[in-house]
């Protein structure tokens, strides 16, 4: 008589394999929600430094366009930025920050919004660091933030002589 072996596994051949399927199942499934959160803190990052490149471009080029910088004045800061252009229809141009969005106002015009309602601006702030001698220089500071992720911008522009 042949003695034949059970073919099959055993309950705790089952249960090994069921536990490492789960572990690996685990390690798996972190790092796939690692990788979204690093690749959509990553998406943030990069909304923050466009519009706040874009923005300090805006106010930057307006200001260096400018004839003369109505407020603030010489040697005093202020949250917004009022200045004299060129284009009638344009003066004066205000920047200023309302309800966590940096926005413009042009002449008699709405304001519009430079920053998405994504993102909130805070401290906005322009000083008038010009000098009897120079046209007209504002330092601009302002800073942009989603959930934690935060930036501040600095820049300064100079009137064209």
């Amino acid at each position: 008589m042949t003695q034949e072996t059970p073919s099959g596994f055993t309950l705790i051949e089952l249960l090994v394999s069921l536990g490492l399927a789960g572990i690996l199942l685990l390690v798996i499934l972190s790092l796939t929600v690692s990788v979204i959160r690093s690749q959509t803190s990553q998406q943030t990052i990069a909304e923050i430094e466009q519009q706040g490149a874009m923005v300090m471009a805006l106010i930057t080029q307006t200001l260096r366009n400018a004839e003369g910088i109505n407020s603030p004045v010489a040697g005093a800061s202020a949250s917004s930025l009022s200045v004299d252009v060129v284009t009638v229809v344009d003066d004066p141009s205000v920047f200023d920050l309302s309800a966590g969005q940096i926005r413009v106002t042009r002449g008699s015009d709405s304001s519009i919004k430079l920053t998405s309602t994504l993102l909130e601006a805070t401290a906005l702030t322009f000083t008038n660091v010009s000098t009897t001698d120079s046209p007209g220089a504002v330092k601009i500071e302002f800073t942009l933030s989603h959930d934690s992720i935060e930036r501040t911008f600095y820049g300064t522009a100079a009137l064209r002589p």
